[in-house]
């Protein structure tokens, strides 16, 4: 089979055995490889890369289970994270495999970040009004279309460009700006995916009671704060990552997403690269050029 690698930061396509599944795990035979902003910096070494094939978010159709897998069989559909998962067939654990819907089209069960935007909504209360950074990515996309399905009425959605924000607005927000932009109002709650500057600027809209929800750093630079600002209004900044939520948790919401995707309330914005193409697709999103989901097709 064909697998990819990342050597000194450099995407390889390489041959590979195909890997047999331990007793708990099931084979994939993958469709779709869903692209998140973690995968780039893994290829850069920052963050860590226990085997050389690239880890990823896989969708696929089961080839194989373990001994011990008995709520799965061959010819079901899958998503889930494998260690090795840029190839063309790839092991994941049966007890974090999430079920597919048949109907559901090609990469639209990569729902990773749609799992993080509700994982951050979760954590928001019920806020009247939002800012989300980086609202034009995988997650923000989500995230701006689950506030308004929420009810949440003033949803700010801060993007790079004029075609992002055009974008953000027909996702829902109320209001798409761009970073430069003076804003004006004040937040209940700010889900920043960027850290450095831009979120050390936005600390100063949370409103009263505000909070400051953190779940990337995109910006590579750290966020200082004088946390003694924080106290003046009662703000509070907190870290999330959706693999810290209880599978139960995470399968709940993924059948959320996926009912919503299905009956066409919930918009899933797919761009796609062929899987020979995969350095193209990591230069476009650290060009930020993409929007919504990026996925490679096996």
């Amino acid at each position: 089979m064909q697998a990819i690698t990342a050597t000194n930061s450099v995407l390889e396509i390489i041959s590979s055995s195909i890997p047999l599944p331990q007793p708990d795990e099931v084979l994939v035979r993958t469709t779709a490889i869903g692209i998140n902003y973690a995968d780039l910096l893994i290829r850069k070494g920052i963050y860590p890369k226990p085997q050389p094939v690239m880890p990823g978010e896989i969708e696929g159709v089961i080839e194989q289970v373990g001994g011990n897998v008995k709520h799965l069989q061959a010819g079901q559909r899958v998503t889930g994270y494998a260690t090795e998962g840029y190839a063309e067939y790839a092991t994941i654990p049966a007890s974090q495999a999430f079920l597919v819907p048949d109907d559901l089209p090609t990469g639209n069960g990569l729902l990773v970040q749609g799992l993080t935007a509700q994982h951050l909504l979760s954590q928001s209360g019920a806020p009247s009004s939002i800012i989300i950074t980086a609202a034009a990515g995988g997650v923000g996309s989500f995230a701006i279309q689950l506030a308004k399905l929420k009810g949440i009425k003033t949803i700010i959605a801060l993007s790079g460009s004029k075609e992002k924000q055009q974008y953000t607005s027909a996702l829902g927000a109320t209001h798409s700006l761009h970073y430069n932009d003076v804003i004006d109002m004040e937040a209940n709650v700010i889900l920043d995916a960027i850290g450095g500057g831009t979120a050390a600027t936005l600390v100063a809209k949370l409103a009263p009671h505000g909070t400051m929800i953190v779940y990337g750093g995109t910006a590579m630079q750290p966020t200082n704060i004088n946390v003694q600002q924080l106290m003046y209004r009662s703000n509070k900044i907190i870290g999330s990552t959706i693999y810290a939520v209880s599978f139960e948790q995470k399968q709940q919401w993924f059948n959320e997403l996926t009912r919503l995707v299905r009956e066409g309330k919930l918009a899933f914005p797919l761009t796609t690269y062929p899987f020979a193409d995969a350095a193209k697709a990591h230069q476009a999103i650290e060009g930020r050029e993409t929007r919504g989901k990026v996925a490679l097709i096996v």
